[in-house]
């Protein structure tokens, strides 16, 4: 009975901290632009590219339907055709860069797929599926 007990205790106390763990991702997301092709593929170098993009036409007139929205083990865009909206399963960091695993519901290409997330700043990511020829960047809105 004592270690039932105990143990009901240690999971109510860890429990917030592996949620909370695995939701530094969660926010809403917009698809990062630039003015250049060079730009987007690179992505935001830092906080104040991200700024810079909130800033300008690009944000006010891009496709809301390629925004990103992160919560717990959940993605979701409102494309389609997505590599990016799925069930997810974060792995531990390595160097900045948190691998995961998905599983994609795209008309286009779904069940699981692999991938990598990478924090960019406080604001951006960039992320990679293996198997995929871009990486897509994004910049968190509501942070």
């Amino acid at each position: 009975m004592r270690i039932s007990a105990t143990l009901t205790a240690l999971t109510l106390l860890t429990a917030p901290a592996i949620a909370g763990a695995s939701n530094t991702l969660d926010g809403h997301y917009a698809f990062y632009q630039a003015a250049t092709a060079a730009e987007m593929d690179r992505g935001p170098r830092n906080d104040e590219d991200c700024q810079r993009f909130f800033a300008s036409e690009l944000f006010e007139t891009r496709n809301k339907s390629e925004d990103l929205k992160i919560s717990g083990n959940r993605w979701e865009d409102n494309q389609d055709v997505s590599a990016l909206t799925g069930n997810v399963v974060l792995q531990k960091s390595k160097g900045g860069v948190i691998p995961f695993t998905i599983n994609r519901e795209s008309e286009g290409d779904s069940g699981p797929a692999k991938g990598t997330v990478k924090r960019v700043g406080r604001l951006g990511l960039s992320f990679a599926i293996s198997g995929e020829p871009f990486v897509k960047h994004y910049c968190k809105m509501d942070g």
